[in-house]
């Protein structure tokens, strides 16, 4: 992307360039990159993926990691 687009209170559009001379950053498309890493993370038998569940403490030492729901 070269840059970003700014959106005023007033409908006026800006844009606000990421660099100088034509340089750019590059992104991914955020729902893409998300569904293939749950997708990989399904086929492992080390990662079990927990949703809508609260993260009450984390043991980095045991790697433990306490949730509720």
């Amino acid at each position: 992307m070269q840059g970003r687009l700014i959106h005023s209170l007033q409908g006026d559009l800006t844009s606000i360039p990421y660099g100088l001379n034509g340089e750019c950053i590059l992104s991914v498309d955020r729902r893409k990159l998300n569904a293939e890493l749950l997708s990989l993370a399904e086929k492992s038998d080390n990662i079990h993926l927990h949703f809508d569940h609260k993260c009450h403490a984390i043991d980095f030492d045991k790697k433990e990691i306490t949730f509720t729901l």
